[in-house]
Formats: structure tokens, C-alpha cells, sequence
């Protein structure tokens, strides 16, 4: 039960740095003239993007290992809702990463904010798929 504790924590601080992201940071940035917007995209991202991966990785392994461990299906689905944020990040939001890290600051306007608030819409998603990842490793203990 150790590793789903553990796994169940993981999912819960990728979840609210995810849900703060969601509804406090990237609100905030939104309100922002357009050069000061995308400035302070690109190193929040950088550093949440690490942080992010990271728990997703740990917190699928932990669930794996839960799993593993009690013989419980809830464990290994819920590390695979949170792993599932990798191959989404790669195949639908990456390109409006690699767009906007393109953009400089002195560039930015109508086109930055669209793709900024394209990449709001699409990290909601990986928002979601934590509550869930979360969700289920409560239901699971």
C-alpha cells in the first residue's frame, strides 16, 4: 500500500500545480500586454514542463509498482491516465510549444496571444487527465 500512497501523493501534486496553472497562472498572464505575455510563458513553461514530466513519470511508476504489488487493475490505470499527458503533450501540444519558444518577446502580438490561448485550451487537458489519474488512485485505496 506503501507505493500506492506514494502514487496517490504524486498524482495529487501534478494535479495542483496542473489545476494552479489552469485557473491562477496562465489567467494571470492572459491579462498581460502581448510582449509581456509570451516573456513570461517561456520560462514558466521550461520549468513547469520538467516538474510536470517528471511527476507523471514517477507517479506512473508508482501506480505500476501498486499494482504490482496488490494485484489492484485501479493502481496501473491511474498511472496510465497520468502517463498519458507524455504522448498528448508530443503529439497535439508540442507544436504550439515549438511556435511560441520560436516567437521573441519583441515579436509578439495577435498571433502570439491566439497560440497562447490555444496552448491555455490545451493544457486544460492535462488538467483533466490528473483530476482523473488522481481520482482514481482514491478510488483505489
Amino acid at each position: 500500500m506503501t507505493f500506492g500512497i506514494l502514487a496517490l501523493t504524486v498524482a495529487a501534486l501534478f494535479t495542483g500545480a496542473a489545476v494552479y496553472v489552469s485557473f491562477v497562472e496562465h489567467p494571470a498572464r492572459s491579462v498581460l500586454d502581448d510582449r509581456a505575455q509570451l516573456a513570461e510563458w517561456k520560462p514558466s513553461y521550461a520549468s513547469g514542463a520538467v516538474m510536470q514530466a517528471s511527476l507523471a513519470a514517477i507517479g506512473f511508476v508508482l501506480g505500476g509498482l501498486a499494482w504490482h504489488a496488490t494485484g489492484e487493475l485501479r493502481w496501473l490505470v491511474g498511472g496510465l491516465i497520468l502517463l498519458a499527458g507524455w504522448p498528448y503533450t508530443l503529439l497535439v501540444i508540442l507544436p504550439t510549444n515549438k511556435a511560441l519558444q520560436a516567437m521573441s518577446p519583441s515579436d509578439a502580438g495577435p498571433a502570439s496571444r491566439a497560440l497562447l490561448d490555444r496552448w491555455g485550451r490545451l493544457h486544460a487537458v492535462r488538467t483533466a487527465l490528473g483530476v482523473a489519474s488522481t481520482a482514481v488512485f482514491v478510488w483505489a485505496s
